[in-house]
C-alpha cells in the first residue's frame, strides 16, 4: 500500500511539474529541453505504476494524466516545433486537452479546430515556415532549391516544368533571363535541411489512432460514444456531417488540409470497422454507407476516390474469401440499396479472384478446371462489373509472372477452356487482344476507306523522301483530275495520319 501511495504520489508530482503551463517558456526554442525531459521520463513513470493495483481509480486517472501529456509531446514535437508556434497557443492548446476526455468527442474538437487554426496561420504566413521556405511558383516548402541567372531561389522540378513549357522569364518578376542556366542554393537547401517538415494530417492521424481509439493506459475502446465513431467516420470520408460536429461552419473550407492522406484513412477506417462492440461497429457502418452514397450522387459512378479507399480496408477481412462466398447477384445490380454492401461483395470478388490468379502464377499451375468454372460466375456477360474484374484477374497475373506467363496461360487450359475467355475473345475488346500479345491487335487502317487515300500516302511518301515540290505539285494535279478537289481534300486530311 505504502508502494502505491508513493508511487502515484511521485507521478502526479512529476506530471504536473512538466505541465506545459508550468515551464515558463519565453519563445520556441526552449521546446526541445520540455520534450526530453518529458521522454526520460515515460519510462520511469510506466514503471511506478507497474506497482499500484490494477484496479485503483487514482492509477487509472493518472495514467489518463500521463496520455495527456504525450500528447502535448506529440504536438509540440510534429507541430509546435517545426513551426516555431508561440508558447501562448501551445498552452492554449494544452488547457483545452486539460478539458476533455481522451477517448470522447471534444478532444476531437479541440484537435480539430488547434490545427485548422495553424493552417490558417500558414496559409496567412502569421506563423509556420519562412516565406523564403517557399517555392515561389508551387508556394509548397522547397527540397531542392536552384537560382536562377536573376537570383531568385524556386523548386528544382517547378522551375525546370516553367522552362520546358517555353518560358524564358523569370516567374516571379516576368523579366527576361539571359540563359536558363541553374545553379544549387546550398545556403538555403542547409536551413531547409536543419529544419522539420509538419504534416499536420500526420499528427491528425496519431491523435486518433495513438490516443482517442487506445486501449490501455486508463482507457478502453470499448468505451468510445457512438456520437465520437460516426464524427470520425464522416471526417475520414470527407463528409459534411463531421466537419459540422468538430469545427465551426467558417473553418470547414480548412478541414481537408489537417486531414490525412489516403493511407491515414485507410488505417483510421480500418479500426473503426474493428471497434469491439457491435453497436459500435453498426454505426460506423451505417455513417460510412450515407458518405459513400453521396460521394456515388456527386461523382455519378461507384468508382469513387472514398470507394476505393473503402475496399481497400474491407479486402483485408476477406483474404480467404472464395467464388462461392460472394454474392454474385448482389453485383449484378446497377443500383445497389447499400453502396457499402455492394463494395463489400467487390472486395470478397477481388480477393476470390486474387487467390485464382495465385494459384495460376504457380509452376504446377495449382488452379483446377473447377476452380476457373466456380470463379466464372464472378465474370459472366451480364453483370455490370464483369469487364472490370476480368481485368482484375488478368491484371493480378500479369503483375506476378509478366506478360509473357499470362499468355500461355489465356492460350492452355483451364483458362482457354472457360466459356467467358472465347466469349471476351471473340468480342474483340482491345482490352483483351492487348493481354494476348501485340502481334494479335488488329493492323487494320481506318482511314484507308477514304476515296484518293492510298494514291495520295505515296505521293506524300515520295515527297518526303525525294522533297520535290514540284513534282508534288504535279502528282495531286494529276489526282485532283481523278478523284476531283474535294476528295483530294479529305485524301491529303487522312494521308498526315499513316
Amino acid at each position: 500500500a505504502v508502494d502505491s501511495v508513493c508511487s502515484l504520489g511521485v507521478g502526479r508530482a512529476v506530471a504536473y511539474a512538466l505541465l506545459p503551463e508550468a515551464q515558463g517558456w519565453a519563445d520556441p526554442t526552449q521546446y526541445q529541453s520540455w520534450m526530453d525531459s518529458v521522454s526520460a521520463a515515460l519510462p520511469h513513470i510506466a514503471s511506478l505504476l507497474d506497482l499500484v493495483d490494477a484496479a485503483s481509480e487514482d492509477k487509472a486517472r493518472l495514467q489518463v494524466r500521463w496520455s495527456k501529456l504525450r500528447l502535448l509531446h506529440a504536438f509540440v514535437r510534429d507541430v509546435g516545433s517545426p513551426l516555431q508556434l508561440p508558447p501562448a497557443l501551445v498552452t492554449a492548446f494544452a488547457r483545452q486537452v486539460d478539458g476533455c476526455d481522451v477517448g470522447g468527442l471534444e478532444l476531437l474538437r479541440a484537435v480539430t479546430s488547434r490545427l485548422v487554426e495553424v493552417h490558417r496561420g500558414m496559409l496567412t504566413q502569421a506563423i509556420g515556415l519562412p516565406e523564403e521556405f517557399l517555392c515561389p511558383i508551387t508556394t509548397d516548402r522547397m527540397v531542392d532549391p536552384v537560382m536562377t541567372v536573376d537570383g531568385h531561389t524556386y523548386e528544382r522540378s517547378a522551375i525546370e516544368h516553367w522552362f520546358e513549357r517555353g518560358h524564358r522569364t523569370s516567374p516571379k518578376t516576368n523579366m527576361p533571363l539571359a540563359s536558363t542556366a541553374l545553379r544549387p542554393n546550398t545556403a538555403l537547401k542547409a536551413r531547409l535541411d536543419a529544419t522539420v517538415d509538419c504534416d499536420l494530417g500526420r499528427f491528425f492521424e496519431a491523435v486518433v489512432l495513438d490516443f482517442i481509439f487506445a486501449d490501455g493506459q486508463g482507457m478502453s475502446r470499448g468505451t468510445l460514444p457512438l456520437p465520437l465513431l460516426t464524427a470520425v467516420t464522416s471526417l475520414v470520408a470527407g463528409g459534411a456531417a463531421g466537419a459540422s460536429t468538430v469545427v465551426a461552419e467558417e473553418h470547414a473550407p480548412f478541414l481537408q488540409a489537417i486531414l490525412p492522406g489516403e493511407a491515414g484513412r485507410i488505417a483510421i477506417l480500418r479500426e473503426l470497422l474493428r471497434m469491439p462492440r457491435g453497436e459500435q461497429v453498426a454505426a460506423v457502418r451505417a455513417e460510412l454507407d450515407r458518405e459513400l452514397a453521396a460521394s456515388v450522387r456527386a461523382m455519378g459512378c461507384l468508382d469513387t476516390s472514398l470507394g476505393v479507399v473503402v475496399v481497400t480496408v474491407l479486402e483485408e477481412d476477406h483474404r480467404l474469401c472464395r467464388p462461392k462466398d460472394v454474392a454474385v447477384a448482389a453485383l449484378a445490380t446497377a443500383a445497389p440499396a447499400s453502396v457499402l454492401g455492394f463494395l463489400e461483395e467487390v472486395a470478397k470478388a477481388r480477393c476470390a479472384l486474387a487467390t485464382l490468379a495465385g494459384d495460376l502464377c504457380t509452376e504446377a499451375g495449382a488452379a483446377s478446371p473447377s476452380a476457373v468454372e466456380e470463379a466464372s460466375a464472378l465474370l459472366v456477360a451480364d453483370a455490370p462489373m464483369q469487364r472490370s474484374m476480368r481485368m482484375y484477374l488478368l491484371k493480378q497475373i500479369d503483375r506476378s509472372r509478366g506478360a509473357s506467363y499470362l499468355r500461355s496461360v489465356l492460350q492452355a487450359p483451364p483458362l482457354s477452356l472457360a466459356g467467358w475467355v472465347r466469349d471476351w475473345k471473340a468480342s474483340g475488346d482491345l482490352g483483351f487482344v492487348r493481354f494476348l500479345g501485340h502481334n494479335k491487335l488488329p493492323r487494320m487502317k481506318p482511314l484507308g476507306a477514304v476515296a484518293g487515300f492510298p494514291v495520295v500516302q505515296g505521293i506524300l511518301g515520295a515527297f518526303l523522301a525525294g522533297g520535290g515540290v514540284s513534282e508534288l505539285e504535279a502528282s495531286l494535279e494529276a489526282t485532283r483530275g481523278a478523284v476531283g478537289p474535294r476528295k483530294l481534300l479529305g485524301a491529303l486530311v487522312a494521308g498526315l495520319f499513316p
